[in-house]
């Protein structure tokens, strides 16, 4: 089901003064330094606060192309000054423009969420992700087997952007750094070693999570945009 919250962005630009706005296609641009100074501080902070508010409600729902931009304005909430307010209105004249992009939902989006164990490195960290997408890639390539829609032995690509994961995975790097975790993540070597799985390095340029914690623009941001669900927008997918 794809989902978009085209109503509630319209009436959000015209609330806030942005309905008349030019045409801007990215949240925040690259290079921008949101430093506590910016300008002159705001003689009422409570408008950037309702437009900030705003924003997190569109980011946490359908629009995830922004949650990086929502994160940087959210830290001025106690002292904002005119660059963050032109920002936050900034995003919302990005929203309007892109009204029509939503992001699709799945039966089972709920039942994904953020692994609870408290990790020592960013190694291990994105180690035990790799395991956890390495379960939900074996739980569809047996769905396909079942449904004889995936040729028998077919490897499963899983893509890390982590090289040291991929050495470990793949049992070629000791586990210093990863030593401590439980034997269950070390499933995945298992799964590499009988040819199931490949582990596959992605790297930084084209790698669709950073649109979550930096600023992203162009193809990268499109593209992005499409791996998350929000296909039809990039123009390099349907």
């Amino acid at each position: 089901m794809y989902v978009t919250q085209r109503t509630y962005i319209e009436r959000m630009a015209i609330k806030y003064g942005m309905d008349k706005s030019k045409r801007v296609d990215t949240p925040i641009p690259a290079g921008t330094s949101m430093v506590d100074n910016a300008g002159l501080p705001l003689d009422d902070d409570k408008p950037f606060r309702q437009i900030v508010g705003s924003l997190l409600y569109c980011a946490m729902s359908t629009r995830p192309d922004i949650v990086h931009a929502v994160a940087q304005l959210s830290r001025h909430l106690s002292t904002p000054h005119q660059l963050h307010m032109f920002m936050a209105k900034r995003t919302v004249a990005y929203l309007l423009h892109t009204k029509e992009v939503g992001i699709t939902v799945w039966t089972n989006l709920l039942e994904i969420q953020a692994p609870s164990l408290v990790t020592l490195s960013s190694t291990a960290a994105e180690y035990v992700g790799a395991c956890l997408g390495a379960q939900h890639g074996m739980h569809l390539d047996n769905l396909m087997n079942e449904l004889g829609l995936k040729d028998n032995g077919k490897t499963v690509t899983l893509y890390l952007n982590n090289q040291s994961d991929i050495a470990i995975g793949s049992n070629q790097s000791s586990v210093q750094s990863t030593k401590h975790l439980a034997l269950r993540f070390y499933f995945l070597r298992d799964l590499v070693r009988a040819g199931k799985f490949k582990l596959v390095y992605l790297p930084t340029n084209v790698m669709p999570a950073d649109v979550l914690i930096m600023h992203v623009t162009g193809d990268k941001l499109r593209v992005a945009m499409c791996f998350m669900g929000m296909g039809g927008y990039c123009g390099f997918c349907p």
